[in-house]
Protein backbone atom coordinates (compact mmCIF):
# COMPACT_ATOMS: atom_id res chain seq x y z
CA UNK A 1 0.00 0.00 0.00
CA UNK A 2 1.79 3.35 -1.46
CA UNK A 3 1.70 6.03 1.43
CA UNK A 4 -1.04 8.26 -0.49
CA UNK A 5 -3.30 5.32 -0.15
CA UNK A 6 -2.77 4.63 3.27
CA UNK A 7 -3.27 8.26 4.34
CA UNK A 8 -6.78 8.12 2.32
CA UNK A 9 -7.84 5.35 4.65
CA UNK A 10 -6.17 6.38 7.90
CA UNK A 11 -8.84 8.01 10.16
CA UNK A 12 -6.63 10.56 12.67
CA UNK A 13 -9.63 10.41 15.12
CA UNK A 14 -12.23 7.65 15.78
CA UNK A 15 -14.26 9.40 18.28
CA UNK A 16 -14.40 12.56 15.96
CA UNK A 17 -15.19 10.58 12.80
CA UNK A 18 -18.01 8.22 15.08
CA UNK A 19 -19.50 11.66 16.53
CA UNK A 20 -19.81 12.61 12.21
CA UNK A 21 -17.08 15.25 12.42
CA UNK A 22 -16.10 15.34 9.05
CA UNK A 23 -12.58 16.61 7.53
CA UNK A 24 -14.93 18.08 4.86
CA UNK A 25 -15.65 20.98 7.60
CA UNK A 26 -12.13 22.55 7.94
CA UNK A 27 -12.69 25.99 7.20
CA UNK A 28 -10.26 27.36 4.62
CA UNK A 29 -7.66 30.06 6.43
CA UNK A 30 -8.48 33.26 6.85
CA UNK A 31 -10.71 35.50 8.47
CA UNK A 32 -14.50 35.12 9.14
CA UNK A 33 -16.37 38.23 10.75
CA UNK A 34 -19.52 37.58 12.88
CA UNK A 35 -18.20 35.21 15.07
CA UNK A 36 -20.11 34.54 18.69
CA UNK A 37 -18.96 32.78 21.74
CA UNK A 38 -21.79 30.07 22.70
CA UNK A 39 -19.74 28.43 25.61
CA UNK A 40 -16.56 27.75 27.86
CA UNK A 41 -14.91 24.95 28.83
CA UNK A 42 -12.02 24.75 32.10
CA UNK A 43 -10.01 22.09 31.41
CA UNK A 44 -6.92 20.15 33.05
CA UNK A 45 -3.29 20.48 31.59
CA UNK A 46 0.25 19.64 32.27
CA UNK A 47 3.02 22.36 31.84
CA UNK A 48 6.33 21.48 33.18
CA UNK A 49 5.23 18.29 35.66
CA UNK A 50 2.69 20.42 37.13
CA UNK A 51 -1.00 20.67 36.55
CA UNK A 52 -2.92 23.53 36.02
CA UNK A 53 -6.69 24.70 34.63
CA UNK A 54 -7.07 26.42 31.42
CA UNK A 55 -10.07 28.69 30.33
CA UNK A 56 -11.04 27.77 26.70
CA UNK A 57 -14.00 29.80 24.98
CA UNK A 58 -16.06 28.02 22.39
CA UNK A 59 -16.52 30.20 19.02
CA UNK A 60 -19.07 29.49 16.27
CA UNK A 61 -19.34 31.04 13.29
CA UNK A 62 -20.98 30.22 9.71
CA UNK A 63 -19.40 30.63 6.37
CA UNK A 64 -20.96 31.56 2.88
CA UNK A 65 -23.28 28.68 2.63
CA UNK A 66 -24.62 29.40 5.87
CA UNK A 67 -22.95 26.12 7.51
CA UNK A 68 -22.17 26.92 11.42
CA UNK A 69 -18.33 25.74 12.36
CA UNK A 70 -17.36 25.39 15.84
CA UNK A 71 -13.75 26.21 17.16
CA UNK A 72 -12.27 26.03 20.41
CA UNK A 73 -10.12 29.04 21.19
CA UNK A 74 -6.85 29.21 22.95
CA UNK A 75 -6.30 27.78 26.37
CA UNK A 76 -5.88 30.64 29.17
CA UNK A 77 -4.98 30.82 32.52
CA UNK A 78 -6.17 33.81 34.37
CA UNK A 79 -2.94 36.35 34.49
CA UNK A 80 -2.44 39.87 33.75
CA UNK A 81 0.99 39.17 32.76
CA UNK A 82 2.25 40.85 29.11
CA UNK A 83 3.20 37.70 27.84
CA UNK A 84 0.04 35.41 28.90
CA UNK A 85 -2.66 34.58 26.16
CA UNK A 86 -5.16 35.60 27.86
CA UNK A 87 -3.71 39.42 27.88
CA UNK A 88 -2.20 39.19 24.40
CA UNK A 89 -5.92 38.10 22.25
CA UNK A 90 -8.14 40.66 24.97
CA UNK A 91 -5.86 42.96 23.77
CA UNK A 92 -6.50 42.65 20.15
CA UNK A 93 -10.07 41.82 20.92
CA UNK A 94 -10.82 44.89 22.61
CA UNK A 95 -8.29 46.73 20.11
CA UNK A 96 -6.31 48.52 22.99
CA UNK A 97 -2.91 48.21 24.61
CA UNK A 98 -3.74 50.08 27.59
CA UNK A 99 -4.35 46.65 30.32
CA UNK A 100 -6.71 48.91 32.36
CA UNK A 101 -9.05 49.91 29.38
CA UNK A 102 -9.31 45.97 28.64
CA UNK A 103 -10.33 45.23 32.63
CA UNK A 104 -12.90 48.33 32.44
CA UNK A 105 -14.41 46.92 29.44
CA UNK A 106 -14.25 43.43 31.03
CA UNK A 107 -16.75 44.89 34.20
CA UNK A 108 -18.53 47.01 32.14
CA UNK A 109 -19.37 43.56 30.50
CA UNK A 110 -19.87 41.66 33.64
CA UNK A 111 -17.05 39.47 32.90
CA UNK A 112 -14.57 40.73 35.67
CA UNK A 113 -16.65 41.59 38.64
CA UNK A 114 -15.15 43.73 41.53
CA UNK A 115 -15.79 43.27 45.32
CA UNK A 116 -15.77 45.68 48.00
CA UNK A 117 -12.86 43.57 49.58
CA UNK A 118 -10.59 44.67 46.95
CA UNK A 119 -10.85 41.39 45.41
CA UNK A 120 -12.48 40.54 41.81
CA UNK A 121 -13.49 36.88 40.34
CA UNK A 122 -14.34 36.16 36.70
CA UNK A 123 -17.79 35.34 35.30
CA UNK A 124 -16.87 33.53 32.10
CA UNK A 125 -20.83 32.82 31.18
CA UNK A 126 -20.76 36.55 30.61
CA UNK A 127 -18.47 36.06 27.47
CA UNK A 128 -21.31 34.13 26.23
CA UNK A 129 -22.68 35.32 23.37
CA UNK A 130 -19.94 38.38 22.42
CA UNK A 131 -19.15 38.77 19.09
CA UNK A 132 -15.47 39.12 17.61
CA UNK A 133 -13.83 38.60 14.08
CA UNK A 134 -11.79 35.53 14.30
CA UNK A 135 -8.16 34.74 11.92
CA UNK A 136 -8.52 31.28 11.15
CA UNK A 137 -5.27 28.72 10.22
CA UNK A 138 -5.17 25.64 9.44
CA UNK A 139 -2.63 22.99 11.16
CA UNK A 140 -1.35 19.79 10.68
CA UNK A 141 -1.51 16.97 12.81
CA UNK A 142 1.49 14.28 12.89
CA UNK A 143 -0.70 11.76 10.25
CA UNK A 144 -1.14 14.62 8.16
CA UNK A 145 -4.84 15.53 8.76
CA UNK A 146 -6.11 19.15 9.38
CA UNK A 147 -7.90 21.34 11.79
CA UNK A 148 -8.05 24.84 12.35
CA UNK A 149 -7.17 26.93 15.27
CA UNK A 150 -8.07 30.73 16.06
CA UNK A 151 -4.91 33.08 14.93
CA UNK A 152 -6.36 36.35 16.39
CA UNK A 153 -9.34 38.02 17.36
CA UNK A 154 -10.26 41.00 16.67
CA UNK A 155 -13.20 43.63 16.86
CA UNK A 156 -16.25 43.18 15.07
CA UNK A 157 -18.79 45.80 13.40
CA UNK A 158 -21.18 42.79 12.21
CA UNK A 159 -23.51 42.19 14.86
CA UNK A 160 -27.07 40.22 12.89
CA UNK A 161 -28.87 37.85 14.61
CA UNK A 162 -27.21 34.66 15.01
CA UNK A 163 -28.67 30.92 15.29
CA UNK A 164 -26.69 28.14 17.20
CA UNK A 165 -25.56 24.92 15.58
CA UNK A 166 -24.94 21.99 17.55
CA UNK A 167 -21.70 21.58 19.53
CA UNK A 168 -20.03 18.12 18.58
CA UNK A 169 -19.92 16.09 22.38
CA UNK A 170 -15.82 16.01 22.55
CA UNK A 171 -15.49 19.83 22.49
CA UNK A 172 -17.32 19.52 26.24
CA UNK A 173 -16.82 16.18 27.66
CA UNK A 174 -13.62 14.41 28.46
CA UNK A 175 -11.35 13.37 31.23
CA UNK A 176 -9.41 16.88 31.07
CA UNK A 177 -12.86 18.77 30.93
CA UNK A 178 -13.46 19.88 34.72
CA UNK A 179 -16.48 22.10 33.83
CA UNK A 180 -18.17 23.32 30.34
CA UNK A 181 -21.04 25.53 30.03
CA UNK A 182 -22.58 26.37 26.82
CA UNK A 183 -25.53 29.08 25.72
CA UNK A 184 -29.12 28.33 26.87
CA UNK A 185 -31.03 26.34 23.90
CA UNK A 186 -27.64 24.99 22.86
CA UNK A 187 -27.89 21.53 21.71
CA UNK A 188 -24.94 19.17 22.03
CA UNK A 189 -24.12 16.54 18.88
CA UNK A 190 -23.57 13.17 21.02
CA UNK A 191 -22.38 9.97 20.04
CA UNK A 192 -25.27 7.59 18.21
CA UNK A 193 -26.08 5.62 21.13
CA UNK A 194 -26.08 1.34 20.03
CA UNK A 195 -29.48 0.68 18.25
CA UNK A 196 -32.07 -1.37 20.79
CA UNK A 197 -32.31 -4.94 20.26
CA UNK A 198 -34.90 -6.33 18.28
CA UNK A 199 -37.00 -9.92 19.49
CA UNK A 200 -35.75 -13.12 18.20
CA UNK A 201 -38.00 -14.10 15.68
CA UNK A 202 -37.86 -17.95 14.57
CA UNK A 203 -36.57 -17.63 10.70
CA UNK A 204 -38.33 -20.16 9.35
CA UNK A 205 -41.80 -18.42 10.43
CA UNK A 206 -44.10 -17.26 7.54
CA UNK A 207 -43.86 -14.26 9.24
CA UNK A 208 -39.67 -13.89 9.75
CA UNK A 209 -38.72 -9.90 9.53
CA UNK A 210 -42.12 -9.18 11.58
CA UNK A 211 -43.22 -10.13 15.01
CA UNK A 212 -44.79 -13.29 14.82
CA UNK A 213 -48.67 -13.41 16.12
CA UNK A 214 -49.00 -15.07 19.66
CA UNK A 215 -51.73 -18.21 20.24
CA UNK A 216 -54.41 -16.29 21.99
CA UNK A 217 -55.78 -18.14 25.30
CA UNK A 218 -58.91 -19.54 24.92
CA UNK A 219 -61.68 -18.66 27.60
CA UNK A 220 -64.16 -20.69 30.07
CA UNK A 221 -67.83 -20.55 28.42
CA UNK A 222 -69.77 -17.71 30.13
CA UNK A 223 -66.66 -16.35 31.34
CA UNK A 224 -67.23 -12.60 31.52
CA UNK A 225 -64.06 -11.09 29.72
CA UNK A 226 -63.30 -7.46 30.19
CA UNK A 227 -62.95 -4.96 27.27
CA UNK A 228 -59.62 -4.74 26.48
CA UNK A 229 -57.90 -1.01 27.70
CA UNK A 230 -57.65 1.33 24.75
CA UNK A 231 -54.16 1.43 23.19
CA UNK A 232 -52.41 4.79 24.55
CA UNK A 233 -51.74 7.06 21.88
CA UNK A 234 -47.76 8.71 21.80
CA UNK A 235 -47.94 12.27 21.85
CA UNK A 236 -46.13 14.35 19.92
CA UNK A 237 -42.70 15.41 21.03
CA UNK A 238 -41.76 19.45 20.08
CA UNK A 239 -38.78 19.78 18.00
CA UNK A 240 -35.65 21.00 19.86
CA UNK A 241 -34.71 24.46 18.09
CA UNK A 242 -31.53 25.97 18.45
CA UNK A 243 -31.41 29.30 20.49
CA UNK A 244 -30.97 32.77 18.34
CA UNK A 245 -29.38 35.63 19.64
CA UNK A 246 -30.57 39.00 18.91
CA UNK A 247 -28.03 41.50 19.39
CA UNK A 248 -29.19 44.81 21.47
CA UNK A 249 -28.53 47.90 19.78
CA UNK A 250 -28.01 50.05 22.86
CA UNK A 251 -25.08 48.06 23.85
CA UNK A 252 -21.71 49.80 22.98
CA UNK A 253 -19.07 47.09 24.16
CA UNK A 254 -16.74 46.07 21.62
CA UNK A 255 -17.45 42.60 21.67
Amino acid sequence: MTEQSQALLTIESFDEFEAGNSGSFVLEEGSYDGAIVCGYTINKANFEGKERLLVQLIWQLADEEGNVHTLRGNGWTISANEKSKMRIELSKWFDTQDWAKVCEILVKGGILVKHEDGSAHFNFDAFISKRGKLLVAQKASKKGAKYNVISSISPTKKKAAFTYGEVPWFLVEGEDIVEAKLADGIQIRHKEQDAKATPAVDPMSPVFGATAAQPVAQQPANQYVPPAAPIPQPVAQPVAQQATIIPDPTDDLPF
